[in-house]
């Protein structure tokens, strides 16, 4: 019995139609698949700037966990399921596109690919039809996601709009000889790794996962009203906030900072207000401090700073500090090459050598940041393993944050130091089982508390509606300075209760709109003096 057999060849035309299909069902995919692992890995509200602004600087400090687990959960699957549809597309398409020729042919038994062929043959135009309308359909669905879950249209299409004048309204240039001090507290600020108040919500987590920073709330001052609006609510963009007074502008914070040589070298910063004043400043931490342009916003404005990071790590901690138990019992060994951050307990251990060796001729100024709290793969040997997910980071966050904050105060400098606390942003990962964190980020208040601040306040003054940019003046005037009018960048200080912060002015939609527009001031911000 004849049966059809095929003769293949080449045909351009054919094939490029067929890769250019392939192409879009490849695009469609691994989008999809990436903005459901920045989901399943940060949780909601990571924006397209956040993206944007990591994708543009270098990769020397990305932990190698997110890295491997990016390609191990999307490029495989990605290429997988391409593979098959491109076999699919070219079994019902090679006759219409061009590429084989089918001829009848006596005496040869028919096999299963032979019958597959002539079953894609009978269905050429109707499977063709429907792969192409798949491909196309998974493109558009893409970028129809990527706009729902990280506003990636509103932000491609910002630079094309009409400058906003809001920075030209509401930014304030403060110079460091515009600032006096009344006094000069030494200035230790732990900035939290996406520590905030949702996590003693006894209903949700099933306890209060952090009672001694809450202790530690009720007993000092802290600050109630924080919202997490647009250009603050990541790490790198709260530090802008707390530092600068600014938020990460988008579109305008993206593209300057070529490789993270400079970070917004022309706007003023409360970093070089204390270099000047006469303060030593350290920015410790237990990643690589290049990753996301941070060591380029200490040494831009204050280069004196002494940068504490993976790198100083990687030379000086002993093999024990570098070898900590994980959640799940696993142990991480630092690696040559692979390992890319120091879990937190070795960071703190590493700040108290450091806090106790301080010389005592100037003040100084101590950042530090943690990380366990980023993902769950933290150090847990301090604390019970009891859900063996975030929840035990958290836990063990919160005794140590605590036990280094009563450490602080009873050190020889604790009378003349301001020792604040702070969250940088409400959690991205969602790892918590099947805890479902609040959908809204207006209904998560990130964590703050203010130890031996110069000014005083009474209780009904600690609420406020504020955002990171007002914690610039806040630290500034927390540690004696004083401000004229109590504003640095947009920022207000949350000391000055008679003057209302940009948020309790114009209102948070407000704002929030305006950060969609470009401004001429902003991107000057990106010149250097």
């Amino acid at each position: 019995m004849p049966h059809r057999v095929s003769s293949h060849r080449i045909s351009r035309a054919g094939l490029g139609i067929l890769l250019i299909v392939g192409c879009l069902f490849f695009c469609g995919l691994f989008i999809l698949l990436s903005s459901s692992w920045i989901i399943r890995k940060f949780g909601n509200g990571v924006t397209a700037a956040a993206i944007a602004w990591l994708l543009s600087l270098p990769l020397d400090g990305v932990d190698p966990v997110f890295v491997n687990s990016f390609l191990r959960n999307i490029l495989p699957p990605s290429l997988l399921l391409t593979t098959c549809y491109v076999f699919l597309l070219y079994s019902f398409s090679r006759t219409l596109f061009g590429i084989a020729r089918v001829h009848e042919q006596e005496g040869r038994k028919e096999g299963h690919l032979a019958k597959w062929w002539r079953y894609a043959d009978r269905h050429a135009k109707t499977g063709t039809a429907l792969l192409i309308a798949i491909a196309c359909c998974a493109f558009l669905a893409s970028f129809a996601v990527v706009q729902q879950r990280h506003e990636m249209l509103s932000w491609l299409l910002a630079p094309g709009q009409e400058d906003s004048r809001f920075f030209e309204t509401w930014y304030k240039s403060v110079h460091p000889e515009d600032v006096v001090f009344s006094r000069k507290n030494n200035l230790i600020l732990i900035e939290l790794e996406s520590i905030e108040e949702t996590f003693n919500n006894e209903k949700l987590m099933g306890e209060k996962l952090m009672p001694k920073l809450s202790a530690l709330r009720n007993e000092y001052l802290s600050f109630y009203g924080y919202k997490p609006v647009n250009g603050t609510d990541w790490t790198v963009a709260a530090l802008t906030g707390f530092t600068l007074g600014l938020p990460l502008h988008k579109p305008d914070g993206i593209q300057g900072n070529v490789l993270g040589n400079s970070f917004l070298p022309s706007a003023h910063s409360i970093l070089s207000v204390f270099e000047k004043n006469g303060y030593r400043l350290f920015f410790m931490l237990g990643t690589n401090g290049r990753f996301a342009g941070q060591n380029a916003m200490f040494s831009t404005h204050a280069p004196s700073t002494k940068i504490i990071d993976f790198t100083w790590f990687r030379e000086h901690a002993s093999p024990d500090e570098l070898q900590r138990k994980r959640v799940g019992g696993e142990e991480e060994r630092f690696v040559e090459g692979k390992s890319r951050r120091v879990f937190d307990a070795t960071v703190f251990d590493a700040a108290k050598r450091q806090l106790v060796s301080m010389p005592t001729d100037k003040p100084f100024v101590f950042v530090m940041q943690t990380m366990d709290t980023h993902t769950n793969l933290c150090e847990s040997d301090r604390t019970a393993q009891k859900y063996n997910d975030m929840r035990d980071c958290i836990i063990s966050a919160d005794a140590m944050a605590y036990d280094f904050a009563r450490w602080a105060m009873a050190q020889p400098f604790a009378s003349h130091t301001t020792i604040v606390l702070m969250g940088d942003h409400p959690i991205m990962q969602d790892s918590f089982g099947d805890i479902s964190l609040p959908e809204s980020k207006w209904e998560r208040e990130t964590y703050n508390v203010f130890i031996n601040p110069v000014p005083v306040l009474k209780p009904h003054d600690q609420h406020r509606v504020f955002a990171s940019f007002d914690m610039a003046p806040t630290l500034l005037e927390a540690v004696g300075a004083r401000l004229p009018d109590g504003r640095f960048g947009i920022g207000t200080s949350l000391f000055h209760t008679q003057t209302k912060t940009l948020l309790e002015t114009t209102g948070i939609e407000y704002y929030e709109q305006e950060m969609k527009k470009g401004s001429a001031l902003y991107r000057s911000f990106h010149k250097e003096r």
